[in-house]
């Protein structure tokens, strides 16, 4: 079952939910683990910032890999 956190976990299946956000643009910030790197995913430069719609979901979508 879904729980509430700020950490995407190792190997499970992790979401970002913005419940009862004001529509209108936000910024996301992620924050490696160390020795890791995350890109938003698509690739379509470091995208932070997204439009939050009403009666809509917004999905933000990162990669996290061991860093080079």
């Amino acid at each position: 079952m879904p729980i509430p956190g700020s950490d995407l976990l190792p190997g499970a299946a992790s979401f970002i939910t913005f419940p009862n956000t004001e529509p209108g643009p936000v910024q996301v910030t992620v924050t490696p683990p160390d020795g890791q790197a995350c890109r938003s995913f698509p690739a379509e430069g470091d995208r932070t910032g997204f439009e939050v719609l009403a009666d809509a979901v917004t999905v933000a979508t990162w990669i996290c890999r061991t860093a080079d």
